[in-house]
Parts: C-alpha cells; structure tokens; sequence
C-alpha cells in the first residue's frame, strides 16, 4: 500500500492505495475511525481489487475544520478523490458514517457507486425511524439542546505518553467486552497524535464529534435511499439485528432499494466488525459479490 497526501476541495486527505489492474474497492471508515480500521480485511481483497483507503475530512491524518461536516461534503470530497485517481466507479465498503457517505455519493451521483456496503444500523436522529421516536417540534428542539450542551463540555484527553494513551483504549475496550487484537492496535496507534506542548491525544477531536452530531439531527435517510440504483449489503451486529428501532428503520430502507441483503455476524457490536471477525466480514461481501457481479 502507497500513502500519500492530495489536495481536493479545500482540504489535504491523506490516504492509502494498493494500485492493481482490476475493479476499485474504496473503504471508508466510521466515525472517529481512520484508514487502519480495515487493516484486518483488506488481506481478503487486495489480491483481486485495487484498493483505497483515505482518512475522511475530520480525521486521522486528513485535514481538520471547524465546520462542513454534511454528508453531502465527505461525498463530494470522495467524488473528487476518484477524479484524481483516475477512478470512474468503485465498489464502497463503509463502516458507520462511512457506509453512510457511500450512500449520499450513490444518490447523488449513481455513475460513480457499483455496490455499497454498510457495516452498521442506519437510523435517523428524530421523526420516522429514529432514535429518539416521535417527539413534538417542541421537543426536538429541547431535546437537541440538551444533546450539544451536554457533549460541548467534552474536552480532548491529553496523556503522557503514547502508551499511556493506549493503557486507556485497550482497557475501555475491554470494559466493553471487545478483544484487544493486532487490529484494534494499529488503528489504536494511528489515531495518536501529539500537540504542541508535548501531550498525546486523540486525531479524532470531540470538537469534530459535536458537528457531526447536528448534522446527524437533521438527516432523513429515506431521501437518500430512494435515489439508490445499485445493489447494497447491510452488515449488522447481533445486538443491532434485534434492536425494534433499528429493525423497522432497516425494513423502511429496504423497501425503497431494488437490490439489498442483510446478513448478521454475531460476537461483536456497531463499527467493530471488522475487528472481531475479519474473516465472516469478508466472506460475507465476498459472496455478494459473486451474487450480484
């Protein structure tokens, strides 16, 4: 795999590409993610595929901004990426939001997208299918207000050694219940970041969280789902297959798609797949591949 920087829609992404004469596979990680959250698939594909893998707007080593953090920008920033590599259309394999901008990209421009998969539930924040269920106008609003207020007095947690930053990880991983592997390593040690005055930190700031989430506020999936042309294959946890919110956004999406498929890989939790079962997670896209291409 090459890295390298380019320079697109007013911003530098950082990115990785394993160049081969065969259809594009384009891995878009979650977010607070960065390009290292697919170190344990990409082995399943790179044979086959040529491969790309960038840090999105926001993250790992790509540029970070107070603001634009639409999907409509993470998908534009994508658009131009495959203009600059030369790339007419790809196969998307998105984790969380990274499944989500795959979709944003499919519906707006259908020429560029072959297949998407999504690792992870997609709901909406407030209305249909959502989180937080039919609520008022009146307490949307509350309800918005109480989210930002509470996640701006999040601060960035400055350590004092990379090690130090990684103790803290593995054992919040491990609290969770999720292994601590080879995987969850490399993408643990390239989230690090060191600042000015010499301490460790997150690449992901709590700052580029809190746009996201009055992003997410706002989005009505369906309006998306409804443009969608290409073939898409949910992968869900056990615990999201089961979920009744999840469940009936889920069914609502697919009602609007030609071509969908849904399989389930039990072990592990939303955006983690690819950690704990690297393999299943393969052979899942694998077989839709075979299926549908």
């Amino acid at each position: 795999m090459v890295t390298s920087y380019i320079f697109l829609n007013g911003i530098k992404m950082y990115l990785s590409v394993h160049e081969k004469e065969a259809d594009t596979l384009i891995f878009l990680h979650c977010s607070g993610g960065n390009r290292e959250q697919w170190n344990g698939v990409i082995e399943y594909f790179k044979d086959s595929y040529q491969i790309v893998v960038p840090d999105l707007r926001g993250h790992g080593l790509s540029s970070k901004q107070f603001s634009n953090y639409q999907l409509e920008a993470f998908a534009l920033d994508i658009k131009a990426m495959m203009a600059s590599l030369k790339i007419d259309s790809a196969h998307f394999i998105g984790s969380s939001l990274g499944g989500e901008v795959a979709v944003v990209l499919a519906s707006i421009y259908p020429q560029l997208v072959k297949s998407i998969v999504c690792e992870g539930a997609i709901v909406n924040s407030f209305g249909p299918n959502s989180i937080y269920g039919d609520l008022s106008e009146e307490e949307i609003i509350i309800k918005k207000a109480e989210i930002i207020t509470e996640k701006a007095k999040r601060k960035d947690p400055l350590f004092k050694s990379r090690n130090q930053y990684i103790e803290k990880v593995k054992a919040d991983y491990e609290h969770r219940n999720l292994k601590w592997n080879e995987y969850r390593r490399k993408f643990v040690e390239a989230n690090i970041t060191q600042t000015e005055d010499g301490y460790f930190t997150s690449l992901y700031s709590y700052s580029v969280g809190l746009e996201l989430i009055k992003v997410y506020f706002e989005l009505k999936f369906e309006n998306y789902f409804k443009h969608i042309t290409c073939p898409i294959l949910f992968l869900l946890s056990e615990e999201e297959s089961i979920n009744e919110t999840e469940k009936e956004a889920l069914k609502t999406f697919r009602s609007l798609l030609d071509d969908s498929e849904v399989k389930v890989i039990k072990g592990s939790t939303h955006a983690q797949l690819m950690f704990d079962e690297p393999e299943q997670f393969s052979e899942h896209i694998i077989e839709f591949y075979k299926k549908y291409f």
